[in-house]
């Protein structure tokens, strides 16, 4: 299943590609911290709206997000979670 590092990372991956694309090609590593969480939040942002042009239940993988990360949290950063 991975560790949360390696989760971190798939993420880190995933907003890199969106900033990359949405606002220049400097990507995570050039911008300045406060515009990361800008990244994000524009980010889930833009998935309420593909959630909406799909009919996804956005509250509803919002609430099952939580609950994985209630349970992935639980372990180190680096421990395997089952």
């Amino acid at each position: 299943m991975g560790t949360n590092t390696e989760r971190a990372a798939t993420a880190r991956t995933a907003l890199d590609a969106y900033v990359r694309n949405a606002f220049d090609s400097r990507g995570l590593a050039r911008i300045h911290p406060s515009d990361r969480v800008i990244g994000l939040g524009d980010l889930l942002c833009n998935l309420r709206h593909y959630a909406d042009e799909e009919r996804i239940d956005f509250a509803e993988a919002e609430a099952q997000a939580e609950f994985h990360y209630d349970h992935e949290s639980q372990y180190g950063p680096n421990e395997q979670v089952p």
